[in-house]
């Protein structure tokens, strides 16, 4: 039904078993029926889609994309025809078609094991394995003493490890996040049983509660992608940079991601208090991607999980400027 183009109302259990249901979103791209046994229920939303079909086509469309983008990721046909090829030719089938390919420990800390295990640090001590805060630290503190001493070249790693540190911080940085309710399939709350593409402008985003802002006052891409020492820049790019972080829930890390200016701003004033109209409006005059479709952004970050959208409150008024200064997301920067 959804390579069909057509909306697809099913029961929560059956979407929440497709491959990354989370970003399908009941009310955006599906219709989602938590007990498709409750007669009245099922009824009800059944009654409210055709009493207000305008919505549907769209939500149609939306389904329909999120699954060609699904069908293009899924390897099963070449690894099946990697299978067939082997068995044809009496061959042994290879590891990563069977699906046991070993899967690497990956690390938050690649920069610090890296200064311990090339012995760029003299005085750094630690077990191997992945690092954990405590490790990463005091290897930092290590090079610091270091470049006191005339280390000047051990600049550049000082920063990087830096930078793991302060994301790591803002991952660890739970506080009440396990406690709340995540389920990323419901993440509109609207009165009308779907959105339609008129009516985002009006709605409310609000930060999904995992997300923390980082900003740093230099590029910090140049370390998010090592792939060996002289990788490291001898001073990086003076600019405002910004990284996307994420609370740990529930004992689950999600990658930190490199965002632009214009993608911090919007996230930083989605705090429930203004429209995305709103929101576009000021992150277009402040952020450096100003007159790019923010709008379409700004619902690109709602279909990736960084925020909900909700109705107006009745008492919210509708303001016609976004100037002045605006409460921010706070954020640690090294």
């Amino acid at each position: 039904m959804l390579l069909c183009g057509a909306c697809l109302v099913a029961s929560t259990e059956v979407i929440r078993k497709l491959p990354a249901h989370d970003r399908l979103s009941h009310g955006y791209g599906c219709v989602a029926i938590g007990d498709v046994n409750d007669v009245d229920a099922l009824a009800e939303r059944l009654a409210a889609i055709v009493r207000d079909p305008a919505p549907a086509p769209e939500v149609g469309r939306r389904g329909c994309l999120f699954a060609r983008e699904l069908q293009r990721e899924i390897p099963f046909p070449h690894l099946l025809e990697q299978i067939l090829q082997a068995a044809a030719a009496r061959e042994k089938i290879p590891q990563e078609a069977a699906g046991d390919a070993p899967v690497a420990c990956a690390t938050r800390f690649a920069f610090a094991e890296r200064a311990a295990a090339r012995n760029v640090v003299d005085r750094a001590k630690a077990a191997p394995g992945c690092f954990g805060l405590a490790q990463a630290r005091a290897i930092l503190d290590d090079v610091q003493r270091d470049i006191a001493a005339g280390r000047a070249d051990l600049k550049p790693l000082a920063l990087a490890i830096e930078t793991e540190l302060a994301v790591a911080m803002a991952e660890e940085d739970a506080g009440d996040v396990d406690a709340l309710d995540l389920g990323p399939l419901f993440r509109l709350h609207i009165a009308r049983w779907a959105l339609q593409d008129a009516d985002l402008s009006a709605l409310i985003p609000v930060r999904d509660p995992r997300v923390r802002v980082l900003a740093f006052d230099y590029d910090v891409a140049e370390f998010m992608a090592p792939r060996g020492g002289a990788d490291l820049p001898v001073q990086p790019a003076p600019r405002r940079s910004h990284i996307v972080a994420f609370a740990r829930a529930a004992g689950r890390y999600r990658s930190p991601l490199v965002v632009d200016a214009r993608t911090a701003r919007i996230l930083t004033l989605s705090d429930g208090t203004r429209t995305a109209a709103e929101i576009v409006r000021d992150a277009d005059q402040t952020a450096e991607a100003a007159g790019r479709h923010s709008l379409e952004w700004l619902e690109q970050l709602f279909v990736d999980g960084l925020i909900s959208l909700r109705d107006r409150p009745a008492g919210l008024a509708h303001r016609a400027g976004t100037g002045g200064r605006r409460r921010e997301l706070s954020s640690r920067s090294p």
